[in-house]
């Protein structure tokens, strides 16, 4: 089975790879039908709500104008049994109006204000749950205005904020004078609007219930807040997220999704007025209701996980002979990216029927295995190249030459004093190893101010430095140099270094035979840095007016005496740089 799969072609095995995906698609059909299900759900539900909605408005319509009935009842009575002149009588009367007991379980048990005011808005006598009757106090505050009820025929629904912020449903009914027509005044009755009366709405009717409102008109508080609220879930769920106009708004609570819809209260036969800016919201668990739909998208759900392990099952049994040795070659890639070159080999045991196959994925297999040991013979030979022979290979054309260009830039040229000297007498190892050593330290500091190695040169070496400040850069590489062969070698023997600099116009290329080039640079500038290296002192850096003239301010230095320089006519200006770094040694010249 192996070997015929591995004998088809890449597209044979794509089909055997579409045959999965079928089932992959009925998953997306069943999930599609879950959608359309849930969305025919949330539509039943809208209707739903909106039949709640309906059922609430009459309900707690007929509620209002039960309330604004029982007013004119008091109004009526109190007209034939209480002389409004009669403070004393009038306040008793309005207390056993608080007093008295209502017999619905699902409404308010009594009354919570009672006032009597006349026309022209004086106050007779007013009662509040929790203060004592018509106290001097409560006489003081500002009662609702109930001017409405003068005027119109019908009895007055409004509300009012108590000075302790609590909101009340105020009824307003006339009060006659005896069986005349004569008005002496207005008598209200009030309800508090807080959680009990939400929960008591939602006895009503079996939907939660929110009240809000946006506070006193002229106040500084805009924002609205909930005052009462049937479940006190709601209410932290809510804040900063109450509707400004009649659109509905979701929110989430304790995980479960809501929607609140504001409603509108008009009983026909009673005025309403909203001075407060009261508003009730009727709030809906979606998830509640879509519980019993949950089933149907479980088995969905089921029902698409085995349309989906069937159709994985089966891609992972035909692609894995396509896919195991991809997967190898990404791997190996990977490995090769590192400079790890063996993977390879591992990868050709693994898989042999890949490697031996005549498909495309063999010959993928065996042109990959050829490439991955030139770049191990490549890699092999690129630690002997400088970073910019590298690069420049990368712009080369088939016949891999390297592009010979003219250049700006500074050359550093470092020279090891007295190491003939110290290598006289000691093992080869130990010599090699002390230079590596120095070399070593000289090459990663050049390295890390963005420096490129030339070559090495025995005991010398040539570095270039370009872009920007290549001068600055090339000065703090050698002083960080110093630095480093100060403090891990000191005044070892092999340790002491002498450097020059020199920044000019240079041709870089390839030079040598067809059989063995080297890419370097040539020119007076090279052969300038060089002459000065070999003139620095051990722990000097000696440098040109050029690159003096470069650095400016930027660097401190001394001038020296002009020198004379084998190859250069002329005496040659020189100057030494003065490291302020007292970890830096010191040169002879400066000590």
């Amino acid at each position: 089975m192996g070997s015929y799969v591995n004998n088809l072609s890449v597209r044979s095995k794509l089909v055997l790879l579409i045959s999965a995906v079928v089932f992959v698609l009925l998953t997306s059909v069943l999930a599609v039908v879950w959608v359309q299900s849930r969305r025919e759900v949330r539509s039943f539900i809208e209707q739903d709500m909106r039949a709640r909605n309906d059922a609430f408005v009459a309900i707690e319509r007929y509620r209002i104008k039960d309330r604004a009935l029982i007013a004119s009842l008091v109004a009526s009575r109190m007209s034939v049994s209480v002389d409004p002149s009669d403070e004393k009588q009038t306040c008793a009367f309005l207390q056993r109006i608080l007093d008295f007991n209502g017999t619905d379980a699902k409404d308010s048990v009594h009354a919570d204000y009672a006032a009597f005011q006349t026309q022209d808005g004086k106050v007779l006598g007013v009662v509040v749950r929790g203060h004592p009757v018509c106290s001097p106090e409560v006489m003081k505050w500002r009662l609702p205005d109930v001017s409405s009820a003068f005027v119109g025929q019908d009895a007055l629904m409004t509300n009012w904020e108590s000075h302790a912020g609590t909101i009340y449903a105020i009824y307003v009914a006339k009060v006659k004078r005896g069986n005349s027509q004569q008005i002496v005044g207005a008598v209200s009755i009030g309800y508090m609007q807080q959680d009990e009366a939400a929960r008591l709405a939602k006895a009503r009717t079996g939907t939660d219930v929110v009240f809000w409102h946006e506070g006193e008109a002229g106040s500084q508080e805009f924002e609205p807040h909930v005052f009462g609220v049937s479940d006190p879930r709601l209410g932290a769920a809510l804040k900063g997220k109450l509707p400004e106009s009649n659109k509905g708004i979701e929110f989430k609570a304790d995980g479960e999704q809501y929607v609140l819809q504001q409603i509108t209260l008009d009983p026909p036969g009673v005025q309403r007025e909203n001075p407060e800016r009261v508003h009730i919201g009727l709030v809906e668990s979606v998830t509640q209701r879509m519980r019993p739909f949950v089933t149907l998208e479980h088995y969905l759900a089921v029902l698409g996980a085995c349309s989906l392990l069937i159709g994985v099952g089966l891609g992972v049994i035909f692609s894995r002979p396509l896919v195991k040795p991809l997967v190898g070659l990404a791997n190996v890639a990977r490995d090769v990216e590192n400079g790890k070159y063996d993977g390879i080999k591992r990868l050709k045991v693994e898989n042999q029927h890949a490697f031996a196959s005549h498909d495309e994925i063999g010959i993928l297999c065996r042109a990959f295995e050829g490439m991955v040991g030139g770049l191990k013979e490549l890699r092999a030979m690129s630690k002997f190249l400088s970073h910019s022979a590298c690069d420049s290979l990368g712009h080369c054309d088939t016949s891999v030459t390297l592009i010979t260009q003219r250049k700006w830039m500074v050359v550093l040229f470092s020279d090891i004093r007295d190491f003939t000297a110290f290598s006289e007498g000691r093992d080869p190892e130990s010599v090699v190893q002390r230079l590596n050593q120095v070399l070593g330290m000289q090459a990663e500091v050049v390295t890390k101010q963005g420096g490129d190695i030339d070559k090495f040169i025995g005991d010398a070496m040539v570095a270039w430095f370009s872009g920007p400040d290549r001068c600055r850069r090339a000065v703090e590489a050698v002083r960080e140099m110093f630095a480093e062969l100060a403090a891990k070698i000191g005044d070892g023997a092999g340790g002491q270094v002498g450097v020059g600099l020199h920044v000019g116009e240079v041709i870089v290329g390839a030079l040598g035979s067809r059989q063995r080039q080297d890419y370097t640079a040539i020119g007076s500038t090279v052969n300038l840095a060089a002459r000065l290296g070999s003139a620095a002192k051990s722990g000097q850096l000696l440098i040109s007016q050029a690159v003096a003239t470069e650095l400016g301010s930027a660097v401190p230095v001394r001038a020296l005496p002009p020198i004379s320089l084998k190859g250069f006519a002329e005496r040659v200006a020189v100057y030494e740089v003065l490291f302020e770094d007292s970890s830096a040694p010191r040169s002879a010249a400066a000590a």
